[in-house]
């Protein structure tokens, strides 16, 4: 297919997916029925602009590699020749008659711009439901800042109405989500006066963002909340002079954001994840992935909680998640009841970095559940021998013995009144827009971010940090480790290349290949709880800080978390 002077349509390709990815959509664009277009495929790595599918094509343009993706899309804007413009994100699938219908709809509908209909591409498969099933005609500012959100896949618009507005970068979220910075570039172009008519053709499926820790939701939805905050002000100044109402209409405006934030349960939204509240209609959460691009398992902060007023029993997993909320973090913890009760208050405490003790009372010795699943567990035969300040913690109905002084007692039906008694307060945006701190864990929830924080503590200025084991303690802690600007290696015997979380977020992971590789001078950090083994592996006489010793440094019961290597054949010999 020759390429033309001036095509009726320019498809902009930011290369952000894997080269699979980036096969499939080739194949898209070469099946579309509007054959006279030209396809800019900008950014990527240097030297590795091809796409397989697109290879014979002369229709192909490449800009900007190496330029970041709000850069790139730029670029693209600046080198494109069409008469309209669609930006295509490759990992949204687009049919066959997509750029065909928007265009059409273009010609008809008089005004600068068309959108089509789309379903989401989500984790489970492709929603039924309609996003824009209420959507109006004609879409301008007024809509946009309704919080309606709208796919750039889905969108064409004249390259004369764009002009000179380009994507703000700084607003792009992470390096491979354009979210919110495609909501204000579409916002300054309405502001201007675009407006885009609706094609009742279906257009796309549009590729679903898996949900990020909480530091980058909150990065994203504080963004996205000064948007809208900015040119509501502008917007309101005139219908509404009084300036008080006028910020309290604002706040009204972007307060869909806070919800999401505190992943509160209202009666207009629900926290943005399929799998945290089951019985939602797909409807509502559908709206969910819309206005915030979001999907997936939903991180622990944004979950299902009572609305106000609310009154109903919990589940199991609810009544535990109740009663680790009731404890606190910098706090020993001992297990009060028989085994089989303490099975499961204990594996959650340990799979969240408390060190355990269990009140042996009927002499049962280390409980199975224990040795199965490899948990360290001290046995104290009497509740004097408890650390100081420990909370006791009744996984048994009718457990009796006598707390030392200065020691807390919480059981199951203290974790049943909790629930009932939880309140929603809806955190309220402030003066400028900005979203409240609000994803903070309540009690033992909150232990794994504070051993993240400790072990990066650990880390002398200037030096790198090498972590033993890359699985969910890593993630988090590379986070920590990433904010603070250190350099991080890592160093897993079961992976041969860095994990997905590793280019999914954007955290820079040197992977070594073996001991020998350990960078001078850097921090030895062993982020997996059950570590003997790993340990022993190493050479002698290096100092390791371990996650499963953090907690039992915060509670009091350790002054460090190091470990010094081959302390077991010297003490052998």
């Amino acid at each position: 297919m020759p390429r033309t002077a001036s095509p009726a349509v320019s498809v902009i390709v930011p290369l952000v997916a894997r080269a699979e990815i980036l096969d499939r959509a080739g194949l898209q664009l070469r099946a579309q029925t509007l054959s006279d277009i030209e396809i800019l495929l900008v950014g990527g790595t240097p030297g590795s602009g091809d796409i397989s599918s697109l290879r014979a094509d002369e229709r192909v343009r490449h800009e900007a590699p190496g330029l970041s993706l709000g850069d790139s899309l730029n670029a693209g804007l600046e080198a494109c020749r069409g008469e309209r413009i669609v930006l295509f994100d490759p990992r949204d699938e687009l049919t066959p008659s997509a750029l065909e219908a928007l265009a059409v709809r273009m010609r008809h509908g008089g005004d600068a711009g068309a959108y089509g209909s789309y379903r989401f591409r989500a984790p489970i498969g492709d929603l039924p439901q309609d996003p824009l099933a209420q959507a109006p005609e004609t879409v301008g500012l007024d809509e946009l800042l309704a919080c309606q959100w709208f796919p750039l896949s889905a969108m064409m618009i004249d390259r004369s109405v764009i002009g000179s507005v380009r994507f703000r970068t700084s607003l792009a979220a992470s390096p491979q989500l354009l979210h919110p910075a495609d909501l204000d570039w579409m916002l300054r172009l309405a502001e201007l006066g675009a407006k885009w008519s609706r094609s009742r053709i279906r257009i796309a499926s549009i590729w679903t963002r898996e949900l990020r820790p909480a530091e980058e939701i909150l990065a994203c939805l504080q963004s996205r909340a000064k948007v809208l905050y900015s040119f509501s002000q502008t917007k309101l100044a005139d219908q509404i002079p009084d300036k008080a109402a006028r910020a309290e209409r604002i706040a009204d405006l972007a307060q869909d954001t806070v919800d999401a934030h505190a992943g509160l349960v209202t009666q207009r939204e629900n926290p943005p994840s399929w799998y945290c509240v089951r019985r939602l209609p797909a409807g509502s959460m559908a709206r969910w992935w819309q206005r915030l691009c979001f999907a997936g398992p939903a991180p622990s902060h944004l979950r299902p909680m009572q609305a106000e007023g609310e009154s109903r029993e919990p589940n199991s997993h609810e009544l535990m998640r109740s009663l680790l909320e009731c404890l606190t973090p910098a706090k020993p913890v001992v297990l009060v009841g028989n085994a089989d009760a303490t099975r499961h208050p204990g594996w959650l405490l340990a799979s969240l970095g408390c060190p355990l003790h269990l009140l042996d009372l009927r002499g049962e010795g280390t409980p199975r559940w224990a040795t199965e699943e490899q948990i360290d567990v001290s046995l104290l035969g009497d509740p004097a021998h408890a650390p100081a300040h420990a909370q006791f913690v009744l996984a048994e109905d009718g457990a009796a013995f006598d707390p030392p002084p200065g020691a807390s007692v919480v059981g199951l039906a203290d974790a049943l009144q909790a629930f009932r008694e939880k309140k929603v307060h809806r955190p309220r945006l402030g003066a400028e827009g900005e979203i409240p701190q609000t994803f903070h864990e309540p009690g033992m929830l909150e232990l794994p971010r504070l051993i993240a924080s400790y072990l990066a503590d650990q880390v002398p200025p200037g030096n790198p940090a090498v972590l033993f084991g890359l699985g969910r303690n890593a993630r988090r802690l590379a986070h920590v480790l990433r904010r603070r600007g250190i350099r991080i290696f890592g160093l897993d015997d079961s992976l041969t290349s860095p994990p997905d979380w590793v280019a999914d977020e954007g955290i820079p992971v040197h992977l070594l290949r073996s001991r020998d590789e350990i960078p001078a001078g850097a921090a030895l950090l062993m982020t997996v709880q059950r570590d003997e083994k790993f340990l022993r592996s190493l050479p002698a006489g290096l100092r390791v800080a371990r996650w499963s010793l953090a907690g039992a440094v915060l509670s009091g019961q350790r002054k460090d978390a190091w470990h010094e290597t081959g302390l077991w054949a010297r003490q052998a010999a």
